[in-house]
């Protein structure tokens, strides 16, 4: 009997750990409105975004023009990487959902990233749900991630962060729709 009292007390913390640690979570609405759509657009903001402490336009005044121009063309990347895993992961599930650049499409997400690579948290973003022509919010999910490993270079430890992200997000969206 203590066996069993002791493996549901273990299994209650495991299950509120992963629970508090969840990197994403629906915080506002709901996904029902998602149910029977094809196509998402996926929009991608960075203006209010802070780089390891620091505005990005700070960051990019003080490493200069290359640096601003390549970051513009990494952004682009990462975009792309956050896309593409997403929809590999929604494919895998067999969700007919997929994200992209659709301006014709019923709904939009914007996906708001707000910081990367700072002490507390290696990347943490908002993804605001509308229609287009609407300023009427239907649903927000939280992306934060806190246990990140710094790799060789910035913009490696940002791929796979946007990566991670794009794989994560879909599978919040799985399994909040009816398929």
């Amino acid at each position: 009997m203590k066996k069993i009292i002791f493996l549901a007390f273990i299994s209650t913390i495991c299950f509120l750990s992963a629970e508090a640690r969840a990197p994403q979570k629906l915080t506002q609405g709901s996904l029902d409105f998602l149910n029977g759509v094809k196509n998402l657009n996926i929009i991608f903001d960075y203006t209010d975004l802070i780089i390891n402490g620091k505005t990005e336009e700070y960051v990019a005044a003080k490493n200069g023009e290359r640096w601003a121009k390549n970051w513009d063309k990494d952004k682009i990347q990462f975009n792309k990487l956050f896309i593409a895993s997403a929809n590999m992961e929604l494919i895998e599930r067999n969700a007919a959902l997929r994200l992209g650049d659709f301006p014709d499409a019923e709904y939009a997400a914007t996906v708001k990233v707000l910081k990367m690579i700072d002490r507390s948290h290696g990347y943490t973003a908002e993804v605001i749900f509308t229609q287009p022509d609407s300023t009427d919010i239907l649903a927000v999910i939280s992306i934060d991630y806190r246990d990140i490993t710094i790799d060789s270079t910035l913009t490696i430890t940002i791929k796979n962060m946007m990566t991670e992200a794009g794989k994560q997000f879909a599978k919040l969206i799985v399994k909040n729709i009816k398929q």
